[in-house]
């Protein structure tokens, strides 16, 4: 009879176990699925930021100028596309990189739409944003990026190529100016997916070992409840380090990463940090990592250890920071540049700075190639003698220009220059100081407009002056500017029949822009005005309206 009491006693408590122990499960699922939300999220943005930095650096910027061409947007990187787009899934998540810019029309058009990251293809070409945004939010985001604004998704999208969080940066030319959008998504599904696995995965271990729990209380009661006490403890702690791990995304990220103590010590590590670095294993990786893998100092001489304890009181202190750092490799001691992320967090009832290492040495050896491209590319429009943009520059920035005002309804001012009796200057002084002769009053010109304007050598002894936003008061005023700058300046013409000096005439158009205005209504109304202050005894302008 004592026995059947007790078998009924364990029986009822191994029930109540059991439900109490499925109650906490679902509870402790509802409270961290907010946090694994936010962290994920997070991650994403980070890792947008850092492809965007590279993905700045390859697209051609000419794929934006022309919309109703498509013959360059197949070929919108300086080299080959599958290599670039291969290595920035190697370091992410992203799912599409594509270009977006507005058309004529006001409407925004994908120019690329969009490179698949896992197909390693271009999807479409050409397509109207709006087509797929029947509530207006894309076209909202896009705005605001064209803006000059980062524009990350409040949350993730319901699209039809799926569940995406979708990123927006603006693309600058090699002026500075905003000339379209690059967008970068990421298939949420995917990443969320393989967490919530993890978490119901840990559910149902902390059943199971609860179970085993019950059971063994079950059948030996009173003699092993300590012990099946101990073992109990010893479980949860197992689960709640699995938890903790999911959590700080340390085994699913693809970047190398371990994580930092108050004291500044490794105490774990994930895979891709073993596999980085070459180590056997991830204690290797915490015994060694100190001694064989950070340098005494760094390339510009500060010393490694100031600049990493820097940071990481930076991120103990305020959540985040992110740097740069020069690695050497364990078995060779070559060098590796990669950016550091450090992020503060709880682990293990203590507070933690994780590491995550972006290795950028095929990055930079890439961005060097690139850099070079560009320079070689600026010398194209530059002209040699003056230093001054060319001829070539001023006809694609002017239709560039004219192109951006026309949507805005903006007025643009043209400034033909001549250089008066320049050629009796040649015949008086010589060609040698002839080009001296240019050179400086090309320097004259160059002090004397506003950032946002822009001269260039039109032509022999003929320069141009752009004013974008300028109506014809300001024309005016720049004209004025630069007859007396030019005066002041003093260079002695002997030979010239408008003064002693050196002089200019200047023909003035301007106006509001409108489509039906084209480069060459400016030039010629310029020209025109200036053949009237040449004709009317130089060394003065002459204004027209378009």
């Amino acid at each position: 009879m004592k026995h059947n009491v007790w078998k009924n006693l364990e029986l009822k408590i191994a029930l109540i176990l059991l439900i109490v122990v499925i109650l906490l499960s679902l509870v402790n699922y509802l409270i961290q699925y907010n946090r694994y939300h936010t962290l994920t999220l997070e991650h994403l943005r980070l890792d947008a930021v850092k492809i965007h930095k590279y993905a700045e650096g390859v697209i051609n910027p000419r794929s934006f100028y022309d919309l109703n061409t498509h013959e360059d947007q197949g070929t919108w990187l300086y080299s080959t596309t599958q290599r670039h787009m291969d290595e920035i899934r190697r370091v992410s998540n992203a799912k599409y990189l594509y270009t977006v810019k507005m058309n004529d029309a006001g409407e925004w058009i994908y120019l690329v739409d969009a490179w698949d990251m896992d197909d390693r293809n271009f999807v479409a070409m050409g397509t109207r944003v709006a087509d797929g945004d029947p509530d207006g939010s894309l076209v909202a985001m896009l705005n605001r990026a064209m803006n000059d604004e980062v524009v990350f998704g409040d949350d993730v999208m319901n699209t039809e190529w799926g569940m995406l969080y979708i990123t927006f940066f603006p693309f600058h030319d090699h002026m500075g100016d905003v000339i379209g959008v690059i967008g970068i998504d990421f298939a949420y599904d995917d990443l969320h997916t393989a967490i919530m696995r993890t978490r119901v995965l840990i559910v149902i271990i902390s059943i199971v070992l609860a179970g085993a729990f019950i059971g063994i209380a079950f059948i030996f009661v009173r003699g092993v409840v300590h012990k099946a006490e101990s073992v109990m403890t010893g479980m949860e702690l197992v689960v709640e380090e699995a938890l903790e791990r999911a959590t700080l995304m340390l085994d699913t990220s693809p970047l190398c990463a371990h994580i930092l103590d108050d004291n500044l010590n490794i105490i774990d590590c994930n895979e891709a940090a073993v596999s980085l670095y070459g180590f056997k294993n991830k204690q290797e990786y915490i015994d060694r990592f100190f001694d064989d893998c950070i340098p005494e100092r760094q390339p510009d001489g500060q010393l490694s250890s100031e600049r990493r304890m820097t940071y990481i009181n930076q991120a103990f202190v305020t959540g985040m920071s992110v740097y740069k750092f020069t690695y050497k490799m364990p078995d060779n001691d070559s060098p590796m540049p990669a950016e550091v992320t450090l992020v503060r967090s709880e682990y293990h009832n203590g507070i933690v700075v994780i590491a995550y290492t972006n290795d950028l040495r095929d990055i930079t050896q890439m961005t060097s190639k690139i850099q070079h491209l560009e320079k070689e590319n600026e010398k194209v429009f530059y002209d040699a003698l003056t230093n001054i943009h060319n001829r070539r520059f001023f006809d694609e920035t002017l239709n560039r220009v004219l192109r951006s005002l026309s949507r805005s309804g903006g007025s643009l001012s043209l400034l033909m220059i001549d250089i008066d009796y320049f050629k009796k200057y040649n015949d008086t002084y010589g060609h040698s100081d002839g080009d001296e002769c240019l050179k400086a009053v090309a320097g004259v010109l160059m002090k004397s407009v506003r950032p946002d304007d822009f001269i260039a050598r039109y032509g022999g002894e003929e320069f141009a002056a752009v004013l974008p936003n300028t109506d014809e008061i300001g024309a005016r005023s720049v004209a004025d500017r630069l007859l007396e700058n030019i005066r002041e300046r003093a260079l002695p013409h002997a030979a010239s029949d408008a003064a002693d000096i050196v002089t200019i005439s200047i023909g003035i158009t301007a106006g509001t822009v409108a489509r039906t205005h084209s480069a060459d209504d400016y030039i010629k109304r310029a020209n025109e005005m200036l053949y009237i202050s040449k004709k009317d005894g130089r060394n003065r302008y002459t204004f027209g309206s378009l």
